[in-house]
């Protein structure tokens, strides 16, 4: 069955937005204020492109990871936060539907169905093209005290099939604080395997 593509929607056209502002500073790593300020894009491009109407529905799936060595997993996917568009998709992931705990990962100007498997992501030619310029791995994560680490990294994306299942990888990414008043967190052990609606 091949996976529908849902059009272009106010989440949709927030991810392309996103993807473009965090996508022009091209290839360079950032150094420690570039860093912190990226992260604060991701996390309020994230934000934006997840901001439509509550439901109780939700996602199939699960996230697990390591954030400093603590380990974590969530199973409650949102199904209006955890979405697949061609442009872009992004995957929220709680303990539970009340919790203030959340993972958050958004995939910004890549249509998962076109990559072939396994693929690393965001590419390492991306600055070769507005198009794949564009291209951004925003990774977020709110703790029990709602404190927030957002910015970019990598994702091993292992398959994407037709029925709508994704199933990653990602480890060593380092996320700012998004006000800069506790130390970076290391996310590893990353693994997600969603089935989106």
């Amino acid at each position: 069955m091949k996976m529908r593509r849902r059009t272009a929607t106010a989440p949709l056209m927030a991810l392309f937005i996103a993807a473009g502002i965090v996508g022009c500073g091209g290839d360079t790593p950032p150094g420690e204020d570039a860093g912190a300020e990226l992260g604060d894009r991701v996390d309020a491009a994230t934000e934006a492109a997840l901001s439509t109407s509550p439901s109780n529905e939700t996602a199939e799936g699960e996230v697990s990871f390591e954030v400093d060595g603590v380990p974590y997993t969530f199973d409650h996917l949102p199904a209006d936060e955890t979405h697949y568009l061609a442009m872009g998709s992004a995957v929220v992931a709680k303990p539970g539907p009340d919790a203030v705990e959340q993972f958050r990962l958004t995939v910004m100007a890549i249509d998962l169905a076109d990559l072939e498997f396994p693929a690393d992501l965001p590419p390492s030619d991306r600055g070769e093209s507005i198009r794949t310029a564009m291209m951004a791995i925003g990774f977020g994560f709110t703790n029990a005290q709602d404190e927030e680490w957002a910015g970019p990294g990598r994702l091993l994306v292992e398959s994407f099939d037709g029925d709508g299942v994704l199933v990653a990888t990602f480890s060593d990414v380092e996320l700012p604080h998004t006000d800069k008043a506790q130390p970076p967190i290391m996310l590893t052990n990353g693994r997600i395997r969603v089935r989106f609606r």
